[in-house]
């Protein structure tokens, strides 16, 4: 299942209660620095998921239910990945992915680095071997916070 141009991540959400069916994996596509995922809803207006600097403070953009929503949808075993530049990158990265699979009550992971079109395979975002790339540039890092049960 795909949603573009989606206004909020309720409308994700809500879309993927609709199949009704439940997802081994959850991909959130966007932009990112360190501990922020950020993406451009379907009105082009910034939405910013991520940690503050300087406090334990989340910004959910006023999406928390949706996560609710969208961790209903999920397996057990269900991993999340955030596809954004420098997400998993230091602390504030891992404060991120701590927080999201507590959330989630799932693994989560991000990228460390810089994501580029280079990364992409016929199978998606290169994920393992982490150690090799299919270019001859650098790998894509990859942060992970697994949920421990």
């Amino acid at each position: 299942m795909v949603v573009e141009d989606a206004k909020s991540l309720t409308e994700v959400a809500d879309a993927a209660l609709k199949t009704g069916k439940t997802f081994s994996a959850f991909v959130f596509h966007g932009h990112g620095v360190p501990g922020q995922f950020t993406w451009y809803d379907g009105n082009n207006q910034q939405r910013v998921l991520g940690v503050d600097s300087t406090s334990d403070a989340v910004s959910y953009n006023n999406e928390k239910a949706a996560l609710g929503k969208i961790a209903s949808c999920l397996s057990p075993d269900a991993e999340i990945t955030f596809v954004s530049c420098f997400t998993g990158q230091g602390v504030n990265g891992l404060r991120f992915l701590n927080f999201m699979s507590l959330t989630f009550n799932r693994t989560v992971s991000a990228p460390t680095n810089l994501v580029e079109l280079k990364h992409w395979t016929p199978f998606g975002i290169e994920r393992l071997p982490r150690s090799v790339s299919y270019t001859e540039t650098e790998p894509c890092e990859w942060a992970k916070v697994r949920v421990v049960r």
